[in-house]
């Protein structure tokens, strides 16, 4: 006699609960950079929507003199001060849901991650992040540079000139600026326009080996044109806003690159408003060029340098220096995990700092000008947060991060580029 053999993977499945794990962290979101901002000097200056001037001491005092017996005085000379100007940046970010998923709202009883914590933790995370990367950046929100010309809707652009910077060419490191899903805008090379209409869209696919980024444009753009700037549009892709206005271009915060290389910062040009000490020739990052920028931080700046940023690939080469410098004096004093220490210096490593870059600073030479607190990774969400739409039976969520970075000192600030890297 025959029997039959039922499974449960099949004919008994039905039987059984489908079970969801917990989610699980795939990938480090975080943004160093936040609690070093946190750390900064806060700027009690009150904000003005009209205007905001700094007044900076920037004039050495000329006039004395050495005079004969009986002989005339100096000319009396007076000093007076400089106006440096800036104005807080508004960034915003939004997310959404249905009444529905209110309604059915019951915890980790129906989700396998409650949907309200978890849209919130996500915007969260876009809104520092884009914060840490502006610590860098510059005020004009440029992001990467590409000269790949143009002739359809899903364009595919390799990436150049991090920041606008010719020495930043990373391409993973420009390729990761550009999360799937990104509103991005094409702006035209020495002019705030875009260079065609329908020139923004979001990216759909990256490569971090090739450094290129793909497009799904509002439609077919041709142009061939090189030093195409881009900069994130999430106002432009939501269809509200689809001119240049929509764009970041222009409303970026001040950061260490631009308050250390500018001309002019804050509306300010000044022999005595620059960076104390620069070195672009590249090479290995030691203990004599670390003093050097500490050494002019002292004496222009009448700082003392206190905070170190790094980037990680610098950072592991000036270990192996060290490393190599142990091994020939003491192979038994060498540590695999040894780290770069220096008194009164903090090393800050991050994946965000621009390859083959450091930057020395005394870090009162800048200030963070928030009007409200950068939210934090563990933020409390509520639905009485959202409000609700007039006509749509859904809630919006909006979280503010109006600011600005404010410099007072640049002597204060040194940088090293083009460094070697392991």
């Amino acid at each position: 006699m025959a029997y039959s053999y039922q499974t449960i993977r099949s004919d008994l499945s039905k039987l059984y609960r489908k079970i969801s794990a917990d989610v699980a962290q795939g990938f480090n979101f975080a943004t160093d950079e936040i609690a070093e901002i946190n750390g900064l000097d806060t700027e009690d200056t009150p904000y003005s929507p009209r205007e905001v001037l700094f007044p900076i001491d920037l004039n050495e005092g000329v006039g004395a003199a050495s005079i004969q017996e009986f002989g005339f005085e100096p000319n009396p000379t007076n000093s007076t001060v400089e106006d440096a100007q800036e104005d807080i940046i508004h960034l915003v970010g939004r997310f959404n849901l249905s009444k529905l998923a209110k309604f059915a709202d019951k915890g980790n009883v129906n989700q396998v991650e409650r949907n309200l914590r978890f849209q919130m933790t996500k915007k969260v995370q876009a809104l520092r992040a884009w914060v840490g990367d502006a610590f860098y950046g510059f005020d004009d929100a440029v992001v990467a540079i590409t000269d790949s010309n143009l002739s359809s809707q899903t364009p595919t652009l390799t990436l150049k000139d991090g920041y606008g910077r010719t020495d930043i060419d990373d391409a993973e490191f420009l390729a990761r600026k550009f999360p799937i899903g990104e509103g991005v805008a094409l702006v035209a090379a020495g002019s705030d326009a875009l260079i065609d209409a329908n020139a923004y869209g979001t990216v759909t696919a990256r490569s971090l080996s090739g450094g290129t980024i793909t497009l799904n444009l509002a439609a077919s753009v041709t142009y061939s044109t090189d030093g195409i700037r881009i900069v994130k549009a999430n106002v432009a892709t939501a269809g509200q806003d689809v001119t240049i206005t929509g764009t970041d271009l222009g409303k970026g915060m001040v950061g260490l690159l631009q308050a250390n290389t500018a001309a002019s910062l804050h509306g300010l040009t000044h022999t005595n408003w620059t960076a104390a000490y620069t070195d672009t020739t590249g090479g290995r990052f030691n203990a004599q060029r670390l003093r050097r920028m500490a050494d002019n931080i002292a004496d222009y700046g009448d700082g003392k340098m206190n905070m170190v940023c790094i980037d990680r690939g610098v950072y592991r080469d000036t270990v192996a220096l060290q490393s190599a410098a142990l091994r020939f004096s003491d192979a038994g004093a060498l540590s695999m995990d040894g780290d770069i220490t220096a008194s009164g210096i903090k090393f800050f490593q991050s994946k965000r700092v621009p390859p083959g870059y450091v930057f020395g600073l005394d870090k009162s030479a800048m200030s963070k000008w928030f009007l409200l607190p950068i939210p934090g990774e563990n933020k409390g969400v509520s639905w009485g947060d959202g409000k609700e739409y007039i006509d749509r039976s859904g809630m919006v969520f909006t979280m503010d991060v109006p600011g600005q970075f404010v410099f007072h000192n640049r002597k204060k600030l040194a940088y090293l580029s083009g460094l070697d890297r392991a």
